[in-house]
Order: structure tokens, then sequence, then C-alpha cells
């Protein structure tokens, strides 16, 4: 898969998983990382990993997503690190995205 194509095709499955939520609200860092993993198990691997960024998204957190798909958190930040999936806190996270703002106004 093109990294151009990783956000559109994670829309679509987060779609046939029955959320209108938007994929670029995990903000760009972790678009980046998920665009720069090189995907070797393509759509099929993506499609693994869909239903954990959208537990991620709508929980708020790597705990409580863990929680809510029935696994500790270590296993899912282990999934999440294999794919380039940067799991910060609030507080970290909260700081990235003024950095992103920062860098896109600047641009």
């Amino acid at each position: 898969m093109r990294p151009t194509e990783i956000e559109r095709l994670l829309a679509a499955l987060w779609r046939d998983l029955g959320t209108t939520a938007r994929v670029d609200a995990l903000g760009p860092r972790a678009l980046r990382g998920l665009a720069a993993y090189r995907w070797p198990g393509n759509l099929t691997e993506l499609r693994a990993h869909a239903p954990r960024l959208l537990a991620f998204h709508q929980r708020g957190g790597l705990r409580s997503a863990a929680r809510a798909l029935g696994v500790t958190h270590q296993t899912l930040a282990g999934h999440f690190n294999r794919i380039g999936f940067l799991v910060l806190d609030q507080a970290d996270r909260e700081a990235a995205a003024r950095e992103d703002r920062a860098r896109e106004t600047s641009e």
C-alpha cells in the first residue's frame, strides 16, 4: 500500500465497522507514523488494526481502548508499536497537537 492510501483505506474500514468517526482526528503525527509503516500484510493487516485504532480513538486512550477490546494495555501497545502508531499519554498528545498546529500554520 502507498502511504497516501492509508488514511483513505482506514476511513473505509472504519465505515465498515459502522462508525462515522474521522480518521484525521487521530492527528497528523499518528497518521504520519501509520503512513511510514510498510504494511507487509497489506490491506489484511490494516483491516486487523482498524478496530484497535478505532477503539483508541473512541476511548481516548490506551488503557480504556484495551479494556474495550478485552486485551491488556501492554498487548495493545505492542500492536501499535509494530505499526508505528505512537501511543502517548494525554499531556503528550496535547503537546504534540500544539506542535502540529504550530508547524501547519508556519508552512
